[in-house]
């Protein structure tokens, strides 16, 4: 409407998060997703009261198709609603900067207090953001970009509320996006160069190899930004089944010793090719029995990962070395 124009808005977030990912490295995108993390929970839970008072009690009857398999519009079956939640469940552990996270904990305590708060969080996030969508269908029932509802449903309450939703937003973007720089960085710098590549860097050349990395990923991400290919649900049904068929490498990188290199690879490139394979059309979908292309690709690719694995040998020194030595070793032993 009468706000801020895109370009300057798009141009200043960029300018923000590429500067204290720069010349703030790790440090700095830990404490500001902190910061960003609270101002997200407090500014869901305001649009949540605020649009349940507009809109809530209007709701009622006028929404039970909407709440209920498979909906008006016959997209929610059974297996729809599972496969989302399967993907989840896959998805989410598999996100290269959850990962980085993950090595940065001093101990398991972190891990044990993250199970408890971890779904606490996301029932706080993910319900008031998918209700308040539910109520967007009775306010803009003729809606064509769905991404937009929540900004629309915004241009319904006081603007001091939305101003607070709106900053919400941003630091939900903004939070995303300087982990995956930082992240980025480390897997072009430390998995490609160093380790693939084998070069011997400093640690001053790593350190301006990777804000490179992170300058350029910006500004391609910024180029992406200003002509978006898609609706943001699905680019993110995309991704998030492209970190999900990684899950069964994940399970039994970690649990099963006579996983195998061999087998690990092949599963991947099985599940890869079956997901992409009928994203892009060129598989009958017919194939999928109705679920998620990512279900029964994870489970042809996780069979394939078995019997490939049960017909090499693993590499015994790496098993001794994960399985016997250390802390953590010891453990997974017991």
């Amino acid at each position: 409407g009468e706000g801020i124009p895109y370009w300057p808005l798009a141009v200043g977030v960029a300018l923000v998060i590429l500067g204290y990912v720069l010349f703030g490295g790790s440090q700095a995108v830990v404490w500001t997703d902190v910061v960003q993390g609270i101002i997200l929970v407090v500014g869901m839970g305001v649009a949540f009261v605020a649009v349940a008072l507009s809109w809530g009690q209007e709701a009622g009857s006028r929404l039970d198709p909407w709440l209920s398999l498979p909906g008006p519009q016959g997209r929610w079956s059974w297996q729809t609603l599972l496969g989302n939640q399967l993907l989840f469940l896959m998805a989410t552990p598999l996100f290269p900067q959850f990962f980085q996270r993950f090595y940065m904990a001093k101990s398991a305590c972190p891990f044990q207090t993250l199970m408890v708060v971890w779904p606490l969080l996301i029932l706080l996030v993910f319900f008031p953001a998918a209700l308040i969508g539910v109520w967007g269908r009775l306010a803009f029932p003729d809606l064509q970009q769905p991404d937009q509802i929540m900004p629309l449903m915004l241009q319904t309450l006081p603007s001091g509320v939305a101003a607070v939703v709106i900053t919400a937003a941003l630091a939900a973007l903004m939070s995303t996006a300087d982990s995956q720089l930082l992240t980025a960085s480390s897997l072009v710098t430390r998995d490609l160069v160093v380790t693939l590549l084998k070069r011997q860097l400093s640690p001053h050349q790593e350190e301006l190899l990777g804000r490179w990395v992170v300058l350029g990923i910006g500004l391609v991400s910024f180029a992406i930004a200003v002509r978006p290919p898609g609706l943001i649900a699905q680019i993110a049904t995309w991704s998030f089944q492209g970190n999900a068929m990684l899950f069964p490498l994940l399970i039994a990188g970690l649990y099963w010793k006579r996983a195998t290199r061999a087998g690990a690879v092949a599963g991947a490139l099985v599940s890869s090719g079956l997901t992409l394979g009928w994203l892009a059309g060129l598989l009958p979908q017919a194939w999928t029995g109705g679920w998620l292309p990512v279900i029964p690709a994870v489970v042809v690719g996780t069979a394939v990962l078995v019997g490939v694995s049960l017909l090499t040998q693993p590499d015994q020194e790496r098993l001794a070395a994960y399985y016997e030595s250390g802390p953590w070793g010891e453990e997974i032993s017991k």
